[in-house]
């Protein structure tokens, strides 16, 4: 017996079960009113008439349906319904004092009362915002069918007893039950008009002094008359029953234009009409099907189900479906998620629990053979194509189902069943603009361009099943994705597949892994049950957060993520004895960049990779175990030796409320860890990968650089321990560089990585700095140092220096131009001086233009002769270009502009010389008596990516 899923959301499951194609047809004409609910008794009436165009919502979407509806919106709705839209938009508006020529009714009330359906209230007005009684509404939808004489004749009884009353004979108020004198609500007038429109119309010949002499015609279809409506005689729209058999979804052809897809419907039934009047016999028998565009409707959604649906014919001749609304008559369905058991294909029975503590399964019947359609993630798939990729519609609907949903005619077994079974993936990052996602293993893209399928579409729904857009998904979000079989087979994401439902969701638990309850199938976390994905794996222990699909498997987690996340180097071992029992410390280099001394608690648990061991202070198996580490922190007589067991020292640990040390993970110990060491490691800028591993924002890079300490002794000293960049490394460094790297075992990114050589911190990936003051201070350890307050990708930064590199840092003044790289206690470490604003000198050593090619930087000095349509023409020094260095401009994230005034240089206030600049914008060229020069830097070829300008006097 297949076991119990968590379900996330009953509601989203069964939504996605025939999921609407919105990316191909989306729109507020649809009857989906935010405060119209299915629930309401007259939604029917108001989705019809908002895809028919005769009812319109406000401007927040809303339909107001329980509101008053004022007289001058009534008469636009009968005029609407009637098809005379355009003639009342081309009248010369109203004549009334109360109604102004530009008021949005104008027109309508002007028809209105040129065709006695209205009148006005006297003084020449006409009370546009006056409610309406419901009588009221009756009479005007009355005359606008032809029945105002009948109701008026004596054995009627005349307003509004004869127009209730008729009303009620021909259907008008069918689904109504509402006081004739009490004011009508939007909601009733709509169900009112959707009664209207099939109601047949009177055609009055002869108006004889008395009503009842009248000599008219009930164009009703009987004793020789013509069957004439509203809908189809008047507005030449066509309602039919039909079955949904394909939608732009299941059928490729349906959606080759993407703007306005089609639909395939097989019409079993007419409402208002004769078979032979609809485009010249085009329907003369029953079972005919046409493919009307789908327009705004949501056809989509409503795959196999009977449906009344509204068709017109467009100017080309073509059938364009208006409207559409599920026979709910004619249509049983059920849908199942959970606890499958068996289906027998001989009999059509399928048998599932409807809870895990059941001893009888409930059964489903269906029908067999050639009478049962099914489909797989919303596309009709044949028995041969279910048997070659599943093996048997059993272990397609047992084993691989996530929901199914059974649906057919009342009153008889189902005829269609609907499989959901998802593809999993979670988000880290987005690309919008390239319509492109990132998971945490591989990535998508979304662009139909890029997957050689113009007709490609997807969708994207929230936990709740609303539309949302690539801007809405978040980075660990859960992707869950229903694609069709592709040649009756299951293919990768990024394969031809033609189109996807995407429901992101991002559910998550937090807890510990407490139990195995069957294993590598069922976990007991946070003290509740959880199937994990197949492709998932969890360890009892493991805690921090686990990723739900929306059916309730855990896909994916950053368990232990307190523990496993939080890389730290071990730098020193010390204890402290009383009373002959030992406390231990650890001196630790954080990913932070920080040197923190732990005390470890009286109890330690260490994870070795398969399982905790536990050492207490008080039976000194602690002191046994941090021999281990005393060895393991202990100085080498060799370089190699030194550099192997550096990898031992890279941790993962949690404390206690008072800050000591309860539990530690030794990465190189395979402790929920992927590790590598190798001295070839490359980094590839680019791409982001360092050694084979992608890179993300959480990836830290630790150097920790083994030297000669002493005489034969050799270890890293923790002044040169670092948290670097990436992108300080050097791409074409010879040889690569000697690391280690640490990865979570669920992770597809780079965790960490420790580096055991000195990294120069190459200065060609940091943007120009602009110094604007230098002062003196003191550092954290109360030491004297200097400290530089410069302009800097747009911020004015606050920097000190590290003494121990002042051989590297050349003191600055303000206005110069330099770069430089940073130690892990955040100082400057090393610079490269660039320009000196006191002399005017300039010097950008490697990384002049002269040695400058494509995969390169380079940083040019000189006046600014032109600026025009984004380029800056420069006269370069020691560059020979004819007519000028031409740089166009790039903007990327993080350009410093800035702008340097020599004038104020020797002023009292000497940091107002330097001014950041918002964007490039701001730079000039020379004018007047004034002269402006640039330093700077250049990305790519002619392209300057930021640029320091100097305005001479």
């Amino acid at each position: 017996m297949k076991n119990l899923k968590k379900l996330v959301s009953v509601i989203v499951t069964v939504a996605m079960l025939i999921s609407s194609l919105a990316a191909l047809s989306v729109g507020a004409a649809t009857g989906q009113y935010g405060d119209v609910q299915e629930s309401n008794s007259y939604y029917k009436a108001i989705k019809v008439l908002s895809g028919l165009g005769i009812v319109e919502g406000d401007d927040e979407g809303n339909f107001n349906p329980t509101s008053n509806i004022k007289r001058s919106e009534m008469v636009a709705m009968v005029c609407r319904a009637m098809g005379q839209e355009d003639v009342a938009k081309a009248s010369g508006g109203s004549s009334f004092d109360d109604v102004a020529a530009d008021h949005w009714a104008a027109g309508y009330i002007a028809w209105g009362v040129a065709g006695d359906i209205i009148y006005g209230v006297g003084d020449n007005k006409f009370d546009p915002d006056a409610n309406v009684k419901f009588q009221d509404a009756v009479v005007m939808v009355l005359r606008a069918l032809g029945y105002e004489r009948i109701a008026q004749r004596s054995e009627n009884g005349g307003y509004p007893t004869g127009y209730l009353k008729v009303a009620s004979q021909r259907g008008v108020l069918a689904s109504t039950n509402f006081d004739g004198a009490t004011a009508a609500t939007r909601e009733v007038v709509a169900q009112v008009i959707y009664n209207a429109l099939t109601t047949p119309l009177v055609d009055v010949s002869y108006y004889a002094p008395n009503p009842k002499d009248d000599e008219y015609v009930v164009y009703d279809g009987k004793n020789g008359t013509d069957l004439r409506t509203l809908l189809t005689y008047t507005n030449e729209i066509y309602k039919v029953k039909a079955v949904v058999e394909n939608t732009a979804k299941t059928d490729e052809n349906l959606r080759k234009d993407v703007d306005n897809p089609k639909a395939e419907l097989d019409i079993i039934g007419t409402y208002d009409y004769y078979w032979d009047e609809i485009l010249d016999n085009q329907f003369s028998s029953k079972n005919s099907t046409i493919k009307p565009y789908a327009g705004e409707t949501e056809v989509g959604d409503y795959l196999g189900y009977t449906v009344e649906a509204y068709i017109a014919e467009n100017d080309n001749e073509e059938w364009e479906l208006l409207a559409v609304v599920v026979d709910s008559k004619s249509t049983d369905s059920e849908t199942v998620s959970a606890n499958f058991e068996a289906y027998d294909e001989q009999e059509g029975t399928f048998e599932y629990y409807e809870d895990l503590n059941d001893s009888k399964t409930v059964k489903i019947d269906t029908k067999t053979g050639d009478d049962l359609s099914v489909y797989y993630n919303g596309s009709k798939i044949s028995m041969k194509e279910i048997e070659k990729e599943f093996g048997s519609l059993e272990k397609l609907l047992v084993d691989e189902a996530n929901s199914i949903t059974f649906m057919g005619p009342k009153n008889d077994d189902y005829d269609k069943i609907f499989v959901t079974d998802y593809s999993y993936a979670q988000v880290d990052t987005v690309r919008v603009d390239e319509s492109f996602v990132k998971f945490t293993s591989g990535g998508l893209s979304l662009d139909p361009d890029d997957r050689g399928n113009d007709t490609f579409v997807y969708n994207l729904y929230d936990a709740d099943g609303n539309t949302i857009t690539l801007e809405d998904v978040q980075e660990d979000d859960i992707f869950n994705i229903v694609a069709p079989l592709v040649g009756g087979e299951r293919k990768p994401l990024d394969d031809n597949v033609p189109y996807m439902d995407i429901y992101v969701t991002n559910e998550t638990v937090t807890g510990t892994v407490d139990e195995e309850v069957e294993k590598d199938y069922k976990y007991m976390i946070a003290g509740e049950e959880y199937i994990i994905d197949r492709n998932a794996t969890l360890k009892v222990g493991d805690e921090g957060i686990f990723y739900i699909t929306i059916d309730g498997l855990v896909f994916d987690s950053d368990a232990a993520s307190v523990v496993n996340k939080n890389y730290s180097f071990i730098v020193t071992y010390g204890n402290d004895i009383v009373f002959s029992v030992k406390t231990h410390m650890l001196k630790l280099f954080t990913a932070d960049g920080a040197l923190e001394t732990y005390t470890v608690a009286p109890t330690l648990k260490v994870y070795d990779g398969d399982e905790f061991k536990t050492y207490k202070r008080n039976d000194k198996t602690q002191d046994a175990f941090f021999e281990t580490i005393e060895d393991l922190v202990a100085d080498e007589t060799t370089k190699e030796a030194a550099i192997a067991k550096l990898g031992e020292r890279i941790v993962t640990f949690r404390t206690n409320d008072s800050n000591e040390i309860t539990e530690l993970r030794f990465a190189k110990q395979g402790a929920n860890f992927n590790v590598a060491s190798s001295d070839s490691y490359k980094y590839n800028e680019d791409t982001q990968v360092f050694g084979s591993w992608d890179l993300n924002d959480d990836s830290k890079l630790f150097v920790a650089p083994v030297s000669d300490i002493a005489t034969n002794a050799y270890n890293v000293d923790e002044d040169d321990l670092e948290i670097a960049s990436f992108s300080s490394l050097d791409e074409d460094k010879n040889g690569g560089y000697s690391a280690f790297l640490y990865t979570f075992d669920r992770d597809e990114y780079l965790g960490a990585a420790l580096v055991s050589e000195e990294i120069d911190g190459t200065l060609k990936k940091s943007h120009l700095a602009v110094v604007k003051t230098r002062s003196t201070g003191l550092d954290a350890d109360g030491s004297d140092i200097d400290k530089y307050t410069f302009v800097q990708s747009g911020e004015t930064i606050t920097m000190g220096v590290d003494y121990d590199e002042m051989d590297a840092v050349k003191t600055m003044d303000t206005g110069d131009v330099f770069r430089y790289t940073k130690n892990g206690d955040g100082e400057i470490k090393k610079t490269n001086f660039i320009y000196d604003a006191s002399t005017r000198s300039f010097d950008a050593g490697d990384f002049t233009y002269a040695k400058y090619d494509e995969n390169d930087v380079a940083i040019v000095y000189g006046e600014v002769t032109d600026i025009r349509s984004n380029k800056m023409t420069v006269d370069a020094v020691g560059v020979d270009v004819e007519g000028g260095l031409k740089l166009t401009l790039n903007e990327t994230d993080g350009n410093t502009y800035a702008l340097v005034d020599e004038s104020r240089l020797t002023s009292t206030n000497k940091s107002a010389a330097v001014k950041a600049l918002g964007s490039s914008a701001n730079i000039k060229s020379s004018y007047g008596s004034n002269e402006y020069f640039v330093v700077a830097l250049i990305g790519e070829t002619t392209r300057y990516e930021d640029c320091v300008q100097i305005l001479h006097k």
